[in-house]
């Protein structure tokens, strides 16, 4: 067991993680500056957590680069984010700057994750995202789902913040959400979205074109799409709410 409490300085340049936690470790940052570092054949760039604990409440985890996390990889471990900025980090396309899988948990009261060189939040394998403040803002992807991307049952929950400005040549621009074959399960198997609160999703007729979700796959889905042909193009305002659950208008879906 081990804590690590980072409140300013820089980690960078290094060729693995800048930070590890493993175990029952635990890594509380608050201020400060991870960059540059590189993961050739791995995860988390910036910030790799296996079943251990991550609280951000500030600093900056940036240009970091990995094979699928640039910035931040959680495996069955929980990472928790306050405030801070975690941007302009690179990684393939079927990553994230965020990636929370195999039961891990990542929980956004606030805090920026922007303009990275992929999506922003990559949620895998029964991971768990749930989002009550922050932003999410200027990702670029060419895979699905420039904000958020919910792939293998994975859920996302969220109830404040905002994801805008984010960009895809596939569908889904501000929110996606798969449909898979699990092997295991011999089926398929869709992950969960849900929307309510105090939250924005913008669309296509964002007053402000900066503002904007775009995607520009076949079938689109500029704020979020369902990998079931559930879709929506316009903005989702904080008095929409979603899920990915039900159909039609029922669901938030046009």
């Amino acid at each position: 067991y081990a804590d690590f409490i980072m409140e300013g300085g820089t980690i960078y340049d290094n060729g693995n993680s800048g930070v590890s936690v493993a175990g029952d470790g635990t890594f509380t940052m608050s201020g400060g500056t991870i960059s540059g570092n590189t993961v050739s054949s791995g995860s988390g760039g910036g910030v790799y957590v296996s079943n251990g604990t991550f609280t951000m409440l500030g600093g900056t985890i940036s240009g970091n680069t990995s094979s699928s996390s640039g910035g931040v990889y959680v495996s069955s471990g929980t990472f928790t984010m306050s405030g801070g900025t975690i941007s302009g980090n690179t990684f393939s396309s079927s990553g994230g700057s965020v990636l929370v899988n195999n039961r891990g948990s990542f929980t956004m009261t606030g805090g920026t994750i922007s303009e990275n060189s992929g999506r922003g939040v990559l949620v895998d394998y029964s991971g768990s995202f749930t989002m009550s403040g922050g932003i999410i803002s200027g990702n670029t992807t060419s895979g699905n789902g420039g904000g958020v991307y919910v792939n293998y049952a994975g859920s996302f929950t969220m109830s404040g913040g905002i994801i805008s400005g984010n960009t895809t040549s596939g569908n889904g621009g501000g929110v996606f959400v798969s449909r898979t074959f699990n092997e295991d399960r011999w089926g398929y198997e869709t992950g969960t979205f849900i929307k309510s609160g105090n939250s924005i999703i913008y669309g296509n007729d964002a007053y402000d074109t900066s503002l904007k979700n775009t995607a520009t796959g076949n079938s689109y889905g500029h704020a979020v799409y369902i990998n079931s042909s559930k879709k929506r193009n316009s903005t989702a305002y904080a008095a929409d709410t979603m899920d990915s659950r039900l159909s039609g208008s029922a669901g938030g879906w046009e």
